[in-house]
């Protein structure tokens, strides 16, 4: 491997991982020892962590995009959507990065709307999924992934184009009126469209797999 080009491409993703760790390296004598970890449906904080867990966090989760592709059994179909998934990468670590960076920011004593700001992230985390769900190649690890779908590449592309486009305009929906719900509703709007996200694209790989056998049938 080309070390040399391996850091210039991962450069821009390794800035966005390395941005809020140092942040926290220079305010860490100023956080308290414990900072949130998780939230419930609520938005309310029911664990915490030590202050180290936002490094382990984000490189953490920078080792396992990293290594997916290197383990994946259909390792090889990576190439055919390695411009998509670096962008996704970029996506998720920018995501976990601006969060993180506002767990930091909370926790010296700053009054922002966590709970909310943490959900708009998620809803604009979808969109931009949903905006390159169709270009992704089967894989074990990525997408939309039933028995339908790993089986038949047919099945594959047209569930992830039709759950590309549910993503993608159920977020900018969600978005829009993430403006002028009340955080309660929000919430509750925002657990229920996710429900339909998945739910809708996996059964339809299976009405679409079930099409594909009848039409092989006929053809035989």
């Amino acid at each position: 491997m080309d070390v040399s080009k391996f850091l210039k491409k991962e450069l821009p993703i390794l800035a966005i991982l390395f941005a809020p760790i140092t942040y926290l390296l220079i305010v860490w004598k100023r956080l308290p020892d414990q900072l949130p970890a998780h939230w419930n449906l609520d938005g309310e904080v029911d664990r915490y962590g030590p202050k180290y867990y936002l490094v382990l966090l984000g490189i953490g989760i920078y080792l396992l995009l990293l290594i997916l592709p290197k383990i994946d059994p259909r390792k090889k179909n990576y190439d055919l959507f390695s411009i998509s998934y670096y962008k996704l990468r970029i996506a998720i670590i920018l995501f976990f990065g601006v969060i993180s960076s506002l767990i930091i920011t909370k926790s010296l004593g700053y009054n922002i709307d966590l709970d909310r700001i943490i959900l708009i992230g998620c809803i604009l985390l979808f969109t931009v999924l949903g905006n390159y769900m169709g270009t992704i190649k089967p894989n074990w690890f990525i997408g939309v992934r039933t028995p339908w779908t790993l089986e038949s590449e047919t099945v594959w592309r047209k569930t992830h184009l039709l759950a590309g486009r549910l993503w993608f305009w159920m977020g900018l929906i969600l978005l829009f009126i993430s403006i002028f719900l009340p955080k309660d509703i929000l919430n509750l709007t925002f657990f229920i469209s996710v429900i339909i996200m998945v739910i809708i694209p996996v059964v339809y790989s299976y009405i679409v797999y079930q099409k594909e056998k009848v039409q092989m049938r006929k053809e035989l």
